[in-house]
């Protein structure tokens, strides 16, 4: 029998997402949406674990843990960090707030189902510490997210009688055509009498079964087709990797268009075409990675151009890269472009069964839960960057604030990006000219305004 898992997070897609995963493994899920709540359903409802985000409003997951372990009636409940920081505090945390395991954003449902199983398992042996000491810690913000969850697909329906009907009235017309055409007589009424009778429920299945191999034998066929504004784009990810299919989605939104190649349930490659930014050009994540200089890169495009070859396989002749660099810089580009598609508010789907199309296909077998878990992280955050950054404000550093920052607190790319600000370019210009993706490239802005180390020019009067 499952247990009942108490799921803490500010973020709705996450609880439905882990609260699916919970669900296909057995378990009961209880959601809550802050501390407060948490602590108000676990007045009345009784649960086995808390998987637990630690950054959150109106009270943060370590301060939940230490009402917990400050109240008699809770203070033995076994406690599990979700975050996408959870490796780079584990030890910290397990250790100032009593929670038993902890596991890193984005993960897929088997590994959390392990990590859930694992914990009850070890609370049931008795291998688990209760105490906290009362130290205070200050551990740095944790982001978080998910990917959505979907039930097993319904059996197909039976078909009416009048699709039978129809089907033979087709088979009739087509014998009777074929058999015209060689000079035998025919009656059409008593063709269409005999193959009704012929033609039982058990006959057309195993027809249709038939027909099915042959469609499939005969090449890639759409099988999908709709809108992501009726059909998330994240639960038809979904369904393909759960049932496992081989083939390519295609996803258009005006003039753009985005192929994802399919293989056993997982990611293969996507590739874009279109009027899409340069940002998810391959050439970007190789000069960024520090593979190729820009000269080199422009050098390849040219020969690859001439040649007709594809930029990654004139740069593997060329030997300016390893097989395993260009299939890191295809993972991170198609990763980038899923992300993207996620976005898309009115984009167009369809599915095609069969071998991959995509040319030279490298086959890098991304999981989509993964994938689909850190795109939603990432449209909730472009949420939250749209409503507090205007893309046309000019920007300058504030000095005093750069000058507390100690040493190493900002990374390559943060310092790249402050370097950029300089009173007259906007927050449109940094981004372009950043060389970062503009979700990155936005996210560090926004956080360089939080921080005070940079301020928006105030518009004249």
């Amino acid at each position: 029998m499952g247990a009942r898992v108490m799921v803490v997070d500010d973020s709705p897609t996450l609880r439905k997402v882990v609260s699916g995963i919970l669900a296909r493994g057995g378990h009961e899920a209880v959601v809550a949406a802050d501390g407060h709540e948490a602590l108000s359903l676990l007045a009345s409802e009784r649960v086995d674990l808390m998987l637990l985000d630690f950054v959150m409003p109106k009270m943060t997951g370590y301060e939940l843990c230490r009402r917990l372990r400050a109240d008699q009636r809770h203070a033995s409940l076994p406690v599990v960090l979700m975050s996408a920081k959870a490796e780079k505090v584990r030890d910290q945390f397990l250790e100032q707030t009593g929670a038993l395991d902890a596991i890193s954003k984005p993960f897929d449902p088997q590994a959390l189902l392990a990590v859930v199983e694992g914990t009850l398992k070890r609370v049931e042996e008795g291998r688990v510490r209760r105490e906290i000491p009362t130290l205070e810690v200050d551990l740095e913000e944790i982001e978080d997210e998910p990917e959505p969850s979907l039930s097993e697909p319904p059996p197909p329906a039976s078909r009416p009688d009048v699709a039978a009907i129809a089907f033979v009235e087709r088979v009739t017309a087509a014998v009777g055509q074929a058999l015209s055409a060689l000079g035998v007589p025919i009656d059409h009424d008593r063709l269409s009498a005999q193959l009704s009778v012929a033609l039982d429920a058990a006959a057309l299945t195993a027809l249709l079964q038939r027909l099915e191999e042959w469609a499939e034998s005969a090449g890639p066929r759409e099988v999908l087709r709709g809108r992501g504004d009726a059909v998330p784009l994240g639960e038809i990810l979904q369904v393909l990797q759960m049932q496992m299919q081989t083939g390519t989605l295609t996803v258009t939104q005006g003039p753009v268009e985005v192929e994802v190649a399919f293989r056993q349930g997982l990611v293969d490659i996507a590739r874009s075409r279109g009027e899409l930014r340069d940002e998810f050009r391959l050439g970007r994540y190789l000069v960024e990675e520090g593979l190729v200089s820009k000269g080199d890169l422009d050098a390849a495009a040219a020969r690859a151009k001439e040649r007709a070859k594809l930029l990654g396989d004139e740069l593997l002749a060329a030997e300016k890269v390893t097989r395993a660099d260009l299939d890191g810089a295809l993972a991170r580009q198609s990763s980038e472009l899923i992300y993207e598609i996620l976005r898309w508010p009115r984009a167009r789907f369809a599915f095609r069964k069969g071998g991959p199309e995509v040319r030279d296909n490298p086959g890098l077998g991304l999981p989509v839960a993964s994938l689909v878990m850190e795109g939603f992280q990432r449209v909730d955050e472009w949420r939250l960057i749209e409503e507090h950054i205007d893309f046309d404000a000019v920007l300058y550093k504030n000095p005093p604030a750069i000058e507390k920052l100690k040493d190493g607190k900002l990374g390559k790319v943060e310092r790249r990006i402050l370097d950029l600000v300089d009173g007259d370019r906007s927050v449109r210009e940094i981004v372009k000219q950043s060389s970062a993706s503009s979700f990155d490239a936005c996210k560090i802005l926004y956080q360089l305004l939080e921080a005070r180390l940079v301020r928006r020019m105030q518009p004249a009067p």
